[in-house]
């Protein structure tokens, strides 16, 4: 009875200190994490920057991108198998125990990944996916890349300290925001609970979420919340990257190298509360900013000209202090357009801000060109531009058109003789035949004998030459 009496007092001590945590809620300014991030997951843009480029250690927000490739490579129902590589791991950390042999879905690992934050369950998936998991790290590296994360170094798939594994505020609100475009990730990145069944070796587990925004019930849930990841190792401190959405507006917030447990949650409830509250969309016509026109070059030839629109507006959000009659738009135009090597021609909509942590720059575009090319320019590619080829090669080219020319001639002339030949064989064929058939009619024909001296073969008389 006493220690239930000692357990509800526990609880309720903590229920009472969390929100009070919460509800003391901090300006933007006095976020306390060393290192934060609010941005629109929709389109990119930042809405706070504490130090976003700064390098640190991710700790289990390295499991987003885990998961991202997994969803991405691997069907959540395939079957892995632990191995003795896969579990050589720190004891400290968090775990499911799995054990050498232990087979468990695609799936369940990856609930137990982003809810308990197992890392052996990390290992496992990086093993199935890719082979080994120096191979995955590989894959980490290339995707974070292709996504933006360019100053990102990953070295294991569960985040466990390592001086080469590091990222910034900005690269993991990157990843999250691309990973929330997948609605598998989604299902993992959402949720509160799940009931592992059992395994061949185990018994079912029961995995609860550790990012407490997400859970029912207790003090710390927002129903505003759609998706996080928490994190700590000694030399990361606390990390946190969390989605959140209300009236369609979609954010993400990461913060960085939170010192205390509950910084993460205050401050990251801030930044919601920052980006909610206080900014408003914008809209800039495409008629302000398109129509930029350069020539078009072929060949070093002007051959046409390219002008570069957009045909939807851009859209942004601004912070309600900003005037947004101050809204600058920048464009960086190639001096031409070349149809083989185009160079983007990208505007840049800057707006000064009144406030130090919300950058200025509201976001960019690349424009499309639209080409305006004379039909003969496009066919034509003038004759001094074309390739010149070598003498010998010209030589040569010439040598092999006379010996061409000379074999074709004599197959003419052997043709023609040819066909003289047989022509004057048929006419001496035919002249014989006619001969044969004369000598055969004059020797079928009666004798005619005349006394006067005439004779006669075919019944006429003619006179004996004398």
């Amino acid at each position: 009875m006493k220690r239930t009496l000692a357990l509800l007092l526990i609880a309720t001590v903590v229920c009472l200190s969390f929100p009070l945590h919460m509800s003391g809620a901090v300006e933007p300014s006095q976020i306390r994490s060393r290192t934060a991030v609010l941005m629109d997951a929709d389109t990119g843009q930042v809405l706070y920057d504490k130090g976003m480029h700064h390098r640190v250690y991710p700790a289990s927000t390295t499991k987003i991108l885990t998961a991202l490739l997994v969803v991405e490579n691997a069907h959540p129902h395939e079957i892995m198998t632990a191995t003795a590589t896969a579990l050589d791991l720190p004891y400290y950390g968090a775990h499911i125990w799995l054990v050498e042999g232990e087979r468990l879905t695609v799936e369940d690992a990856l609930y137990a990944m982003m809810l308990p934050s197992a890392n052996d369950a990390s290992n496992v998936l990086a093993e199935h996916v890719a082979g080994s998991l120096e191979a995955f790290a590989e894959m980490m590296n290339q995707r974070a890349y292709e996504i933006g994360a360019v100053n990102s170094n990953f070295t294991n798939a569960h985040g466990l300290h390592e001086d080469g594994h590091y990222t910034t505020a900005y690269d993991i609100a990157l990843i999250t925001s691309y990973a929330m475009q997948n609605e598998e990730f989604r299902r993992y990145f959402g949720a509160a609970f799940r009931l592992m069944p059992a395994t061949n070796m185990n018994e079912e587990r029961a995995l609860h979420q550790m990012q407490y925004n997400l859970v029912a019930g207790i003090a710390g849930f927002d129903p505003e919340v759609t998706g996080g990841k928490v994190g700590f190792t000694n030399a990361s401190r606390h990390t946190m990257s969390t989605t959140a959405t209300r009236d369609g507006r979609n954010l993400v917030a990461v913060v960085m190298y939170s010192s205390a447990r509950w910084d993460k949650f205050i401050d990251t409830r801030a930044l919601f509360d920052f980006g909610f509250d206080e900014f408003v969309p914008i809209a800039v016509e495409a008629e302000e900013f398109a129509g930029g026109t350069v020539p078009v070059i072929q060949g070093g030839q002007e051959i046409g000209s390219a002008t570069f629109g957009r045909n939807e507006p851009f859209t942004a959000l601004i912070h309600a202090s900003a005037d947004p009659a101050r809204l600058q738009i920048q464009r960086s135009a190639p001096g031409y357009y070349d149809p083989v090597h185009p160079a983007p021609y990208t505007i840049s909509f800057e707006l000064p801000q009144t406030l130090p942590f919300v950058p200025n720059t509201l976001g960019e575009l690349e424009l499309e060109p639209h080409l305006d090319i004379p039909v003969v320019a496009a066919l034509t590619l003038p004759a001094e531009d074309a390739p010149r080829s070598p003498a010998w090669l010209t030589v040569l080219r010439v040598v092999g058109a006379v010996l061409g020319a000379a074999i074709l001639a004599f197959a003419a002339f052997v043709f023609y003789r040819r066909h003289q030949i047989i022509k004057r064989r048929r006419r001496r064929m035919g002249r014989l035949e006619l001969k044969q058939r004369a000598a055969e009619q004059t020797a079928d024909a009666p004798v005619h004998r005349i006394s006067s001296g005439y004779y006669s073969r075919d019944g006429y008389t003619r006179r004996r030459a004398r």
